[in-house]
């Protein structure tokens, strides 16, 4: 076994000689490792949640709508489905959209409503006024009719 250690020469001489270093050969900078040339791209982000229009905000519109022409059955269908689509609206927590179609629902649903009821209203009164001035403008035509034999 050979020993570093002589005990006959002297400490300095003992250590081991290092070379004295200049500066480093030049090399080539490194280009970075090429892909492969078939890798698959990383999943796509999940997309997300898709906000739908609620069906009860675009039945109200739609019922709101046709109220003036089937009155008051457009009007009451308008204002059944628009307090629905609002409530379920403020439980789908954001996923539902519609709330404007809702009100605007209800709004013509309550417009009609008062509509039929003043048509309503006026038509009893028309038809009492009919009545009740028959004899002062058709008179002297009754008695006519009454006179031939």
């Amino acid at each position: 076994m050979s020993n570093n250690f002589d005990p006959n020469i002297p400490p300095q001489e003992q250590a081991p000689q290092q070379a004295p270093q200049g500066p480093a050969p030049y090399q080539a900078p490194q280009q970075p490792p090429q892909p492969a040339p078939y890798q698959t791209l990383p999943p796509p982000p999940p997309p997300a949640p898709k906000k739908s229009y609620s069906v009860w905000a675009i039945v109200s519109l739609v019922a709101g709508i046709l109220n003036f022409k089937f009155a008051p059955f457009g009007a009451i269908a308008a204002l059944v489905t628009g307090y629905v689509a609002r409530n379920e609206i403020r439980e789908s927590n954001g996923t539902l959209e519609g709330q404007g179609m809702a009100i605007a629902g209800i709004v013509l649903g309550w417009v009609g409503l008062a509509f039929s009821i003043i048509m309503v209203v006026l038509s009893v009164l028309f038809m009492v006024g009919m009545i009740t001035s028959t004899p002062l403008v058709c008179g002297p035509f009754f008695e006519w009719l009454h006179s031939l034999p």
